[in-house]
C-alpha cells in the first residue's frame, strides 16, 4: 500500500540529498533508524521509502533490516531499521532480548557507512521514560559520544498528541515540544556529558505515525522537516562506521588526529581570509597608483 504523495517540500528536501550525493561521488546514502521497542520505528521507515514496506516485527523481532529507497537520479537512499533495544510493555515489534546482545547484533549487521543515526522516543509518552534514557545510554557507551554528531532525534506519534483539558491543540503541543526539548538536553548534558555546542546543533522534530504525511498540531509538514534535519546534520559530519566509531576515540592518536584535522581547517580558513585581504589590498593599490598617474599627467599638461 502506497503512502500519500510527497509534498513539493519533501521532494525538495530528498533532492539536497542527491546533489549531496554527487557532489561527494557516493552512489548511497544510508539512515539508521533506532530505539526502544514499540516507539514507532516501522512506521517511519513507511514514511522515509515512500511505501509501506515495514508492517510489523513480530516475526523479524531479532533482525536488523534494510529498505531501500526507490533509485532517484542514480542515488540509493538506505534506511535500516534496527531491532528494539529495549522491550516496551506494550510491544508490538516483539521481546528484542539482552540489551548488549541487540546492540552487538546492530554493530556486527550493519557494515557499510552511515550518514545519519534517527534516534526515536514517544513525544505522546509525556515523558522522557528510564528506559528512553537508557536506550541513549547504552548506544552512547557501545559507540561513543561521536556517535551524536550524526545523530537526529525524532519523536514519534507527534500526531497523537492534545490537550487532555480540551485547550488549544496547537499551543498546548508547542509546550510539550518545549518541555521535550529541555528534558532531552538535561539528559544529554548531566548524564551523557555531551558538548553544549553538539546539543544545540542537534535537531529534535517531531514525526507522525498513523497518517504520517499529515500536518503536525502546529502546521508543520514533518516529513519534510525530517527530511532536512538528515540533510543538514549529514552536511556538518562525515558518514561513519559502527564498528569504528569507538574504537577510534578510544586509540592513543586519536585525540591528535582530530587536534590535527581541527587545525588544519582552522588554518584553511585563516589562509582564506588573508589571501582575500592581500588581493583587496593589491586591487587598492593598482587604483591609487593608477589614480596618481592619471593626476600626474594633468599636471604635466
Amino acid at each position: 500500500m502506497a503512502l500519500n504523495k510527497p509534498s513539493s517540500a519533501t521532494l525538495e528536501a530528498k533532492h539536497h540529498f542527491l546533489e549531496r550525493c554527487h557532489q561527494n561521488n557516493r552512489p548511497k546514502f544510508s539512515l539508521l533508524i533506532t530505539g526502544k521497542s514499540a516507539v514507532g520505528k516501522s512506521s517511519l521507515v513507511n514514511a522515509l521509502v515512500g511505501k509501506q514496506v515495514a508492517e510489523g516485527r513480530r516475526d523479524k523481532a531479532d533482525k536488523v533490516i534494510a529498505y531501500d529507497v526507490e533509485d532517484i537520479e542514480g542515488v540509493i537512499v538506505r534506511v535500516w531499521d534496527s531491532l528494539g533495544l529495549i522491550a516496551d510493555d506494550d510491544d508490538d515489534e516483539g521481546d528484542a532480548g539482552n540489551v548488549e546482545e541487540c546492540v552487538a547484533k546492530i554493530e556486527i549487521e550493519i557494515t557499510e557507512e552511515l550518514d545519519v543515526v534517527i534516534l526515536c522516543l514517544k513525544m505522546d509518552d509525556k515523558r522522557f521514560h528510564r528506559e528512553d534514557k537508557d536506550t541513549f545510554k547504552i548506544l552512547t557507551e557501545k559507540f561513543g559520544k561521536e556517535l551524536w554528531k550524526n545523530a537526529v532525534i525524532a519523536l514519534t506519534f507527534a500526531n497523537k498528541v492534545e490537550d487532555p483539558a480540551g485547550g488549544d491543540r496547537k499551543d498546548y503541543f508547542e509546550q510539550d515540544l518545549a518541555n521535550w526539548r529541555e528534558a532531552i538536553h538535561l539528559f544529554l548534558s548531566n548524564t551523557l556529558k555531551l558538548d553544549p555546542e553538539l546539543m544545540q546543533s542537534l535537531p529534535i522534530v517531531p514525526t507522525g505515525y498513523y497518517r504520517p504525511l499529515s500536518v503536525l498540531p502546529n502546521g508543520g509538514n514533518w516529513l519534510s522537516e525530517l527530511w532536512i534535519a538528515c540533510y543538514k546534520v549529514a552536511r556538518n559530519s562525515t558518514p561513519f562506521r559502527l564498528n569504528r566509531l569507538k574504537k577510534d576515540e578510544e586509540q592513543p592518536h586519536w585525540f591528535l588526529k582530530k587536534a590535527w584535522k581541527t587545525f588544519k581547517e582552522y588554518c584553511f580558513r585563516k589562509v582564506s581570509i588573508l589571501g582575500l585581504f592581500f588581493i583587496i589590498f593589491g586591487v587598492s593599490q593598482i587604483f591609487l597608483n593608477w589614480r596618481n598617474n592619471q593626476h600626474n599627467r594633468r599636471a604635466e599638461m
